[in-house]
């Protein structure tokens, strides 16, 4: 910031933002869904390159990591994919077929813009995207209850999948209730099941008498 002021006193400021990084421009990485079955195919994962400023960053180049991660076989490459971004810094890249149920995670290494190879590489947060197996089936070692769903978005009527991981020590030797609760002004709905295993598919309708805002929760014993 810089402030000057003249002999009547009269001041003028001006100030400009300083942005301290490593790297001219950053990469952002996400999946087109957050949960998946086995043997989906047509998703996709977005790479968008943009200066610290936020303004897109086009012609951003470099390649996206994405492992799988699996029980017990443990993180293994999945596949990588070089990108190219667009005058409007985005680059959408189709996914091979889903055949095996795990975690994926993606990073993005951006390395050049404008066919101008960056000195200090930048590197994305990972997004991650889950693909479910069948009813039961274990998936990650993950040590928490975990859901996710296709969408977070509906008009009435409409309806979502909710995928819950179960964690290692859920219930009595893996089987036992879940719970699942519809919720927003008010509790709507609750409904058990008798439940085996490390995960479970669940499907939520939004019915109108719901309102906006409602929320699904799940427990278990």
């Amino acid at each position: 910031m810089v402030r000057a002021m003249d002999r009547a006193g009269a001041q003028a400021v001006i100030a400009e933002n300083i942005f301290v990084t490593l790297s001219e421009a950053q990469p952002s990485v996400r999946f087109s869904d957050t949960v998946v079955q086995v043997g989906e195919k047509g998703k996709m994962v977005q790479v968008r390159s943009s200066y610290p400023d936020g303004k897109p960053a086009p012609n951003g180049s470099g390649v996206v990591d994405i492992t799988l991660e699996q029980l017990p076989a443990g993180v293994s490459e999945f596949v990588k994919l070089p990108f190219t971004t667009d005058e409007q810094g985005l680059c959408r890249l189709s996914l091979p077929e889903l055949r095996s149920r795990g975690r994926l995670s993606a990073v993005a290494t951006l390395e050049s813009i404008g066919g101008k190879h960056m000195k200090h590489p930048a590197k994305s947060q990972p997004a991650v995207l889950i693909v479910g197996g069948a009813q039961g089936e274990t998936i990650v070692d993950n040590r928490e209850l975990e859901l996710y769903t296709t969408s977070t978005l509906l008009s009435p009527g409409e309806k979502t999948r909710v995928f819950a991981l179960l964690p290692t020590d859920w219930g009595q030797g893996g089987n036992g209730t879940i719970w699942e609760t519809v919720s927003g002004r008010k509790i709507f709905e609750t409904r058990a099941a008798k439940t085996k295993g490390r995960s479970r598919w669940f499907e939520v309708e939004a019915k109108p008498e719901c309102g906006t805002g409602s929320i699904t929760r799940s427990r278990y014993r």
